[in-house]
């Protein structure tokens, strides 16, 4: 069986408790919280705490957060408060640093860093904590497999990158003689549309979005991610450019226009990084990645829309959850 998570910004507190009772009610397993930006979201754990004191099954925790702008000893102590609030149902999601870090002037933290920072912290969680590790390079998928209870891959939806990345991760867990199983999962970026005469624009509205997801999932290796040798050359010189004043957008910037004079590159990307289409389209395409990548949780980000009311965002996890609901039980 296939969990089912959702993933939200934290533009409100309120609306994001509102946001997990619906999730929960619907039947997703999980929400992650983003740790992004400080200085335009809300903080991760008063809003996991709402949630989880707002919720009867829901599983929630950070997605991801960072050891650059905490302490390990916080992440430790606010485990344990939440476990005990909880129990069973807080996880940690952590990586080395990405959003939260760069626009606050920090740096991301080093694999060797990270490596010592969560062996430090793991004696003071609680016992059984989940930790969810989220990488996209060989080196990081490594650690994961030596130290996380699960792993989301992050290079897109391609089947065979994730089989080789989650092989890898394995492979490093046996080495340390961890016995524990190692759970995979992947994040599904998803646009519907109620007719196929409305995909053709839908792609290009989300084409940044796509290239977003690109310059994260190949950063500064393509090594085991399955990335076509003639589109590598293409992809370093053109994700270079990448403006991170634009990131998370769609619609009409810069980033959006990185791949113009390359159509069989732009068709590449938002393929392989968003899932496109109608609801039909959309779930036959996840089931068919669930089987053949043999995930164990998906991942579907709900994030809220610039001005748009907040039950613009419940609207659609339910249509998230009319979707998708039925390969939770795959």
């Amino acid at each position: 069986m296939a969990e089912l998570g959702t993933v939200s910004t934290l533009k409100s507190t309120k609306q994001t408790v509102a946001f997990a009772r619906l999730a929960d009610s619907l039947g997703f397993s999980r929400l992650g919280l983003a740790d992004t930006a400080p200085k335009l979201y809300h903080g991760v754990y008063p809003a996991a705490t709402a949630c989880l004191l707002g919720t009867e099954r829901l599983s929630v925790g950070t997605f991801v957060t960072n050891p650059v702008t905490r302490h390990w000893s916080v992440h430790a102590a606010c485990a344990k408060g939440l476990e005990e609030l909880a129990p069973g149902r807080f996880f940690l999601g952590m990586a080395t640093g990405d959003g939260a870090v760069h626009s606050v002037g920090l740096k991301p933290a080093k694999l060797e860093d990270l490596e010592e920072y969560v062996e430090q912290m793991r004696p003071h969680m609680p016992e059984g904590a989940r930790i969810n590790m989220a990488f996209s390079g060989t080196k990081g998928v490594e650690v994961a497999g030596r130290l996380a209870s699960e792993l989301t891959i992050g290079t897109g939806l391609d089947a065979g990158a994730i089989r080789e990345l989650a092989r890898r991760a394995r492979a490093a867990r046996a080495a340390a003689g961890v016995t524990e199983p190692l759970k995979i999962w992947t994040m599904a970026s998803t646009h519907l549309v109620k007719t196929e005469a409305e995909v053709p624009a839908l792609r290009k509205h989300v084409r940044g979005l796509a290239y977003g997801g690109a310059r994260f999932g190949f950063d500064f290796s393509f090594e085991g991610k399955n990335v076509p040798e003639e589109f590598q050359p293409i992809l370093r010189q053109q994700l270079a450019k990448y403006d991170f004043a634009y990131h998370a957008k769609t619609g009409e910037h810069p980033n959006a226009h990185l791949f113009d004079d390359y159509p069989d590159v732009e068709n590449y990307l938002v393929d392989r990084m968003q899932l496109v289409g109608t609801p039909q389209q959309c779930a036959d395409r996840l089931g068919a990645l669930i089987r053949d990548a043999e995930l164990d949780g998906i991942w579907i980000p709900i994030i809220p829309t610039d001005g748009a009311p907040p039950s613009e965002q419940l609207t659609r996890l339910c249509v998230a959850a009319e979707t998708f609901g039925h390969l939770a039980k795959i």
